[in-house]
């Protein structure tokens, strides 16, 4: 009888073959024995498919369907199938490190619910970066690697929510994306929501919901995982400057015929948003009433401006103006309150790169790096010499 795995990776993919595929390679590479790859993919074509099917590897579970799918339901598709103990979701465009593997192992030893890593790697693939063709990857490292500190992550919800739900990889919450999560505190997610991913990002909602009940989490300084970004990425579009607009345009409703957006956000399309959007669906789903009262809405307007201003200048005024009218301030008392919340923003900011040039993180950048197993490489290289 086949043993349960230990952690289960989640991969949901859509017509990013060339991508998923390097990505489980990248994995299967570990040859580990308390891994499961758990791939949902919702491609037009049937490459991924064919690849599983050579492979014939009892470490992969893998379906896929051609039907017309959100992207929400792809990533509960692909939750649907993990049987680890531990669950850690990546981008079919990411991949994991072996200290991922390592630290389940010391989340089991320990019973501990989540960890989580302040320093993950970026790779560029191959012409996802303008003057990189081959490639780009940075790696930051701590001088002490191996520390680990224990967070209570509720607390830290309300310091969210004064910052407009924006950045909230700032914070130290669980993270299903790029972390590690006992599988049975997303069962318990969904047997209060009714899904395991909710709003319209996977990430930030399963961070934030189980932040509503997980009391103790860890974060440690060694990286995870590598967040990859390709030509065909949400993040490079963003890079771009095409990740904003009207809702309408907005790839994420596509195949939702009900979606309810929060009446606490401003309905436009653009990073800030969805990040605030998603957030507050799962203090919704999870019943958090006292924290959303504590929601700074007018810090997500500023965030939104600063980001946004250049893109869709016509949106963010249209915004600005519904929220001066709905809180029923003239106008000299709302651009007296915008202009404090660009004051704290901008001091955040400098206090945030201060931070970083007083710490004893350490920036590596390679490039001609032609694929994410080079990018494992690289790192493995990294750590052998420091």
């Amino acid at each position: 009888m086949k043993t349960e795995p230990l952690l289960s990776i989640l991969i949901a993919t859509k017509d990013r073959e060339f991508y998923c595929i390097e990505s489980i390679k990248s994995i299967l590479n570990f040859n580990s024995d308390i891994i499961e790859i758990c791939i949902s993919d919702n491609s037009k074509g049937e490459q991924i498919k064919d690849f599983v099917n050579q492979l014939n590897s009892d470490a992969i579970k893998y379906i896929h369907t051609d039907e017309k799918i959100s992207f929400i339901e792809n990533f509960n598709r692909c939750m649907g199938l993990a049987s680890g103990k531990y669950v850690t979701l990546i981008g079919d465009d990411d991949t994991i490190l072996k200290t991922t593997i390592d630290y389940t192992v010391y989340a089991d030893n320990n019973n501990i619910d989540s960890i989580s890593s302040n320093n993950n790697i970026s790779y560029y693939w191959p012409r996802a970066l303008e003057g990189y063709p081959e490639g780009y990857e940075i790696i930051t490292l701590e001088s002490d690697s191996d520390k680990i500190e224990e967070f209570n992550p509720k607390k830290y919800l309300s310091l969210l929510l004064d910052n407009g739900l924006q950045h909230y990889l700032l914070y130290p919450f669980p993270r299903t994306y790029h972390g590690i999560v006992k599988r049975e505190k997303l069962i318990e997610v969904k047997q209060k929501t009714g899904h395991f991913f909710g709003g319209l990002s996977p990430d930030i909602y399963s961070s934030i919901s189980l932040s509503c009940i997980i009391e103790k989490h860890y974060v440690v300084g060694t990286p995870l995982s590598i967040a990859g970004v390709c030509a065909k990425s949400a993040s490079a579009s963003n890079i771009r400057g095409e990740h904003a607009g009207e809702m309408s345009q907005s790839p994420l409703l596509n195949n939702i015929s009900d979606y309810k957006w929060s009446i606490h956000i401003p309905y436009f399309y653009s990073v800030n948003t969805i990040w605030a959007e998603s957030a507050m669906k799962a203090l919704e789903d999870m019943g958090e009433s006292s924290l959303i009262k504590k929601f700074n809405k007018y810090r997500l307007i500023a965030h939104s401006t600063i980001n946004n201003r250049k893109s869709i200048p016509k949106i963010i005024k249209r915004e600005n103006n519904l929220l001066r009218k709905a809180s029923e301030q003239n106008i000299i008392l709302f651009n007296a309150k915008m202009a404090k919340e660009y004051f704290v923003i901008v001091k955040n900011k400098l206090e945030l790169v201060i931070k970083n040039k007083l710490s004893k993180k350490k920036s590596f950048t390679f490039t001609k790096v032609n694929t994410i197993s080079d990018a494992i490489a690289n790192f493995d290289n990294l750590s052998k010499n420091s």
